[in-house]
């Protein structure tokens, strides 16, 4: 059985005609993410702040599940939150595009030689629909929700790896992990404000 912890929520995503509420699934440990259902049994990832899908399209709520769990693995190896208003939104895709997936499946092989995918060549392929599998599996011990807790349960390990690369790593904005300049609304902490002093 998949993980308990999951909390029913409404979330706006955006649509043709603007903004439109949907029912959603979010998870205390991916924060400012959701699985949404945009259309009676079509489910997605999408980012909370802005209303942006993030990737695929499932007919499995799991499927959309599992990938949100790998976009929370991404945050927390890199040292960022998903918490980050919808216009800082596309400079962390940029800023990470070249970086590799930290979960096992994202590889490609090429000449002979297999290398793990970069972020944006995983991206590519999940919002492209033949990277989606929908067929199902035999045995609780398999498939998408199996998956999840999985990703969930190695979190921790991510930030610990992502805690060892920090002090090589200029201080980043609390809130996107940015180091650069970014668009995030002003925070009130004293870290933050030291941020925003800097890097506007």
């Amino acid at each position: 059985m998949h993980n308990s912890r999951w909390l029913d929520a409404v979330i706006a995503i955006q649509c043709q005609h603007g903004p439109r509420e949907v029912p959603a699934l979010t998870h205390p440990q991916c924060p400012g993410l959701a699985v949404t259902m945009s259309h009676f049994g079509l489910f997605g990832v999408t980012h909370v702040a802005s209303g942006r899908s993030m990737g695929g399209s499932y007919e499995r709520c799991g499927s959309a599940a599992r990938e949100l769990v790998q976009w929370q693995q991404i945050a927390t190896r890199y040292g960022f939150s998903w918490e980050l208003p919808g216009d800082a939104l596309q400079g962390v895709f940029r800023e990470h595009a070249q970086k590799p997936v930290p979960f096992e499946g994202g590889t490609v092989t090429s000449m002979g030689e297999t290398r793990p995918l970069t972020i944006g060549e995983w991206r590519g392929f999940i919002v492209s629909p033949l990277g989606t599998d929908e067929f199902p599996w035999e045995s609780p011990d398999q498939g998408p929700w199996r998956q999840v807790d999985l990703g969930l349960a190695g979190l921790a390990a991510l930030a610990d790896i992502a805690a060892q690369d920090a002090p090589d790593q200029p201080d980043g904005c609390p809130t996107c992990g940015r180091t650069d300049r970014c668009r995030c609304a002003k925070p009130t902490s004293a870290v933050a404000r030291t941020h925003f002093a800097r890097n506007g």
